[in-house]
């Protein structure tokens, strides 16, 4: 695999690295069956970013939730 990234990341690794951890294990976790993919690619319209994408093929998060998802725990 090429890796285009490593080297040009900017930003808290630690902080994307814990994002992407927890939104991979939430995608294995409601998919019994199926697939998981992580994808990573560059921003094509700044020519300076990354985008990161997590698809599953799992149960989904309902509708009434998606509020939520991003709200910091106190």
């Amino acid at each position: 695999m090429d890796d285009q990234v490593n080297n040009n990341l900017v930003g808290d690794r630690d902080k994307i690295s814990q994002i992407l951890r927890n939104f991979l294990s939430n995608a294995l976790k409601f998919t019994e069956k199926g697939s998981v993919t992580l994808t990573i690619e560059p921003e094509k319209e700044s020519n300076n970013g990354v985008i990161f994408s997590v698809a599953d093929s799992g149960t989904g998060i309902p509708e009434t939730q998606l509020p939520y998802i991003f709200e910091e725990l106190l």
